[in-house]
C-alpha cells in the first residue's frame, strides 16, 4: 500500500520541496486509512476462502449437474461435464460464487458488484468467458430467489450486458441479509442440495501487512 519506512530524509534535496511536502501528506493520509483498508481486505479474503472451500467440497462429493439456465447458455450436451470443459468450468464457478455470497462475513452486495465486472466489462468477458457465464447464471438464480424475473438476460444464446446491468441494479437494491438468504435459496434451486455451513479456523503466520 505504501513504503514501510519514511523515506523523507533520503528524498531531501533530491526532489523539490513542494513534492516532498506532497509525499509526506500522501503518506500520512494512507496511514490514517490503513485500518479501513485492512478491514475491507480481510472481508474479501474470507470470502475467497469460502469460494475455494466450496470447490473442495464439490470435488469431494462428485460432479454436479449443470443447472438449466447455465446449460442453455453454454449449449451443454452433458449435464455432468467435467470441469475441464467450458460448461463444466462455468458450473464449478457458479457453485463457488453462490457459496461465497451466501457465506460471506462481509457485504454480499459488494461481492456481487465485484463479480459483475466479469460480465459488464467487455474485455473481462472476452478473456474470461466461463466466469462471465457463471456470474450471469448466479445473477439470474439470485434474481429468481428474490422474486425478480431475470430470464430476459438471455437473448438468442448470448449475454446482453445492458440487460444484466438493469437486473444488477434491482438486485443491488436489496440488503446484505436478503442477498445472503437469496444466494442460499438459489444454491438449493440450482444444485438440488443445501449449501453446507463452513466455519474457517486458522492463525495468521505473518505480521500485519504494511505496519
Amino acid at each position: 500500500l505504501f513504503p514501510e519506512v519514511d523515506y523523507a530524509k533520503e528524498l531531501w534535496l533530491k526532489i523539490p520541496r513542494d513534492d516532498l511536502a506532497d509525499w509526506r501528506e500522501i503518506q500520512t493520509e494512507l496511514r490514517e486509512r490503513l485500518p479501513a483498508f485492512e478491514a475491507l481486505r480481510e472481508g474479501f479474503v474470507q470470502s475467497v476462502e469460502q469460494h475455494e472451500v466450496q470447490h473442495s467440497l464439490d470435488f469431494a462429493r462428485g460432479t454436479l449437474e449443470i443447472p438449466d439456465f447455465l446449460c442453455q447458455m453454454t449449449g451443454c450436451d452433458d449435464r455432468r461435464a467435467s470441469g475441464a470443459t467450458f460448461a463444466g468450468r462455468a458450473r464449478d464457478e457458479a457453485s463457488a460464487y453462490l457459496a461465497e455470497i451466501a457465506r460471506t462475513p462481509g457485504s454480499a452486495r459488494a461481492e456481487l458488484v465485484v463479480l459483475s465486472s466479469f460480465v459488464l466489462d467487455q474485455e473481462q468477458l472476452s478473456h474470461s468467458a466461463a466466469y462471465g457465464y457463471a456470474v450471469t447464471s448466479v445473477y439470474v438464480a439470485i434474481a429468481k430467489a428474490l422474486g425478480i424475473d431475470g430470464d430476459a438476460v438471455l437473448w438468442r444464446g448470448t449475454i446482453r450486458r445492458e440487460r444484466l446491468a438493469k437486473l444488477a441494479l434491482l438486485i443491488w437494491g436489496k440488503s446484505d441479509a436478503e442477498l445472503r438468504a437469496a444466494a442460499r435459496t438459489a444454491y438449493l434451486a440450482e444444485f438440488k442440495s443445501e449449501l453446507p455451513e463452513v466455519k474457517l479456523e486458522g492463525r495468521k503466520e505473518y505480521a500485519r501487512y504494511r505496519p
